[in-house]
């Protein structure tokens, strides 16, 4: 599809990058960098609740778990002397027979309004102590590990949690009945044939309301948009090498690395831990690496020589991160053609570019152009960068 109309990057949502999009499009990846709370980013569908861990501003965590509003689709019976008020089961997916088993009830019997409350206070228990955000405990760690697609959270992540962001269609529902604030009627329907209002309702009952928030993006935050193209221009201090060989290069995806100074194979470990956290390691895409937070001492030249170690160590360890034999190198500082001559005498069988003066964020896509030469100096080369993240919705 991007190949063909040229204006979108197209990915796969997983289970682990399902949350990553919610938790930038609900606003809590801006507000963790703005006020360097570490948060999480619940967001609850009909499927799934798809968590982020964000800190400072970057999501260093997700996990998912097989539960949603949507575990049971009913639809009521005709009201005779026998039934009334009873639903018949449309659709059960693995986790809802899993939890009616667990209730002793069966998707092949009618259930009243008192069955489906009941499964979902028990999805809402699972939830909360999976999110470990409610003021009870005790659910079956055996069975939240059996329905988690996903490893489950770890406690050094939930434990630094300042606040949790509810996001996702009972997200949204949540924060209609966390206003009213009562157990109005409503909430103990199933208007929509599922436990969406059931399981909101239950789900604000178990909360530690203190650390809750429900005013972010709500349903919107899920993936509802297209590339947000930024254009800028790296200018003449860039290193190329061979680069008409491999121009122009599109949907090249970033990873946002943070240079640490005083710690050899650096880059080795958080490309690694970045890809593996994409279901990447193998390869086959190409990538950008964007290098940040360099020191002064790290735009020396006995600082670009060590980040160019790092570079070559890098692509020892990973060839595969080479595709095709080709990177990319983002920087913020103009330290680009001082990298690339360095880096030339030691990966002469690399191709390499090195671009400076540009932004960028994790999960964002760039598009590199040919390269421009200049009517007044033909040497001097530049390379048009559009940069693409998500847009969403309001």
């Amino acid at each position: 599809m991007a190949q063909a109309a040229g204006n979108f990057v197209v990915e796969t949502a997983g289970p682990k990058l399902e949350g990553i999009l919610a938790a930038r499009g609900s606003g809590a990846v801006e507000e963790s960098y703005r006020t360097g709370k570490t948060i999480c980013n619940v967001d609850i569908g009909g499927g799934t609740t798809n968590l982020a861990f964000i800190e400072k501003g970057r999501i260093v965590e997700t996990a998912c778990l097989n539960l949603g509003g949507r575990l049971i689709q009913v639809e009521e019976c005709q009201p005779d002397l026998f039934n009334a008020e009873q639903f018949k089961t449309v659709q059960c997916n693995r986790s809802g027979r899993m939890l009616l088993q667990s209730l002793g009830l069966s998707a092949s019997a009618p259930l009243s309004k008192t069955d489906l409350s009941k499964l979902a206070s028990k999805a809402a228990a699972l939830i909360a102590e999976y999110c470990r955000i409610s003021i009870k405990s005790g659910e079956e760690t055996s069975l939240l590990e059996s329905l988690s697609e996903t490893d489950v959270p770890s406690l050094a992540w939930l434990e630094k949690v300042d606040e949790y962001w509810f996001t996702g269609g009972v997200g949204t529902l949540m924060k209609s009945q966390e206003r009213k604030d009562t157990k109005s009627e409503k909430s103990s329907e199933v208007p929509f044939g599922d436990l969406g209002q059931m399981l909101a309702r239950a789900l604000l009952d178990l909360l530690d309301r203190k650390r809750a928030r429900f005013d972010a993006s709500g349903i919107y935050a899920t993936v509802i948009g297209a590339g947000l193209h930024t254009m800028q221009v790296s200018g003449s201090t860039i290193g190329i090498q061979s680069s008409q060989s491999i121009l122009p290069l599109r949907n090249v995806r970033i990873l946002k690395i943070s240079a640490e100074q005083n710690n050899k194979g650096y880059l080795t470990a958080q490309v690694t831990k970045q890809l593996n956290f994409l279901d990447q390691l193998d390869g086959g895409e190409p990538l950008a690496l964007y290098i940040n937070n360099l020191s002064r001492d790290d735009i020396s030249y006995r600082g670009i020589k060590n980040l160019a170690a790092e570079i070559s160590n890098l692509l020892e360890r990973l060839p595969k991160v080479a595709v095709k034999n080709a990177l990319v190198i983002v920087l913020k500082e103009d330290i680009a053609m001082s990298l690339s001559q360095i880096l030339k005498g030691m990966l002469r069988d690399k191709i390499i570019l090195t671009i400076d003066g540009i932004d960028a964020q994790n999960g964002d896509f760039m598009d590199l152009g040919k390269t421009l030469g200049s009517a007044i100096d033909p040497n001097c080369l530049s390379i048009g960068v559009v940069i693409k993240t998500l847009l969403f919705y309001k």
